[in-house]
């Protein structure tokens, strides 16, 4: 599994025709792809993908014995976004992987999840470029946001690194409503300076975890992969 992986994580190019021959058919313009273990992550645009027009957000793809075991869609409008996929396109600081998932996981669990906002400014830089489609640049709008309980975190669920980029999945609320975060960071010195987002309602199955155990797989041995698509509808904050 780790060659695979090393594979998939060498170029987008490379990676997407890694993917196809796994059976992964994604059809729009892929940003990056982010691979750790047995998770690999694509953010892309998928132009069509239903009547209401594009999308973009996260397809999560866990791999078992060379194949496609499990995949999910996070996705939300196109017309939603805020230049979404800005940035680098690939991990170019592979070597700091270990310390942008530290750091990442600390920031999720101790301030988005404990509530400790007085020490945001220790891992995001004041100038954040944000992504997120209801808050604008700079730490101080998702302050706010974290603040007045616009949104709330609960449990982190999954981390997926690999270099600069970090991608999170969590439980928790939107004006008490269930939801799941799917967050995708890119540090720089040890600081998170950039942030894509997407928020959708709770599937039936979320992605695998040392957390929450494994869920069920039913394409792991060789049958056709499970698949759990979620579209955001956008939330009101």
């Amino acid at each position: 599994m780790l060659n695979l992986v090393n594979d998939i994580s060498r170029s987008r190019h490379q990676a997407m025709q890694r993917l196809r021959a796994l059976g992964v058919h994604s059809s729009g313009r892929c940003h990056r792809v982010i691979a750790d273990d047995d998770i690999v992550v694509i953010h892309a645009e998928f132009p069509g993908h239903s009547p209401a027009g594009d999308f973009t957000g996260f397809e999560i793809l866990r791999l078992a014995g060379g194949r496609v075991a499990e995949r999910w869609l996070a996705l939300q409008p196109l017309s939603d976004c805020v230049p979404f996929t800005d940035a680098t396109g690939r991990a170019e600081h592979v070597q700091q992987t270990r310390l942008s998932r530290r750091l990442v996981d600390y920031y999720t669990d101790h301030v988005l999840i404990g509530g400790d906002l007085p020490h945001i400014g220790r891992f995001i830089v004041t100038d954040l470029v944000q992504h997120m489609p209801t808050l604008g640049n700079g730490v101080a709008p998702l302050c706010t946001a974290l603040a007045n309980r616009l949104m709330c975190y609960h449990r982190r669920l999954l981390t997926v690194a690999e270099g600069e980029f970090v991608l999170t999945v969590c439980i928790g609320g939107v004006h008490d409503e269930p939801a799941v975060f799917y967050d995708l960071y890119r540090l720089d010195g040890a600081m998170i300076v950039e942030h894509w987002s997407v928020t959708t309602a709770v599937p039936a199955n979320l992605p695998w975890s040392a957390i929450q155990g494994p869920v069920r797989a039913t394409g792991a041995h060789g049958g056709k992969p499970s698949d759990h698509a979620v579209t955001a509808s956008r939330p009101h904050w």
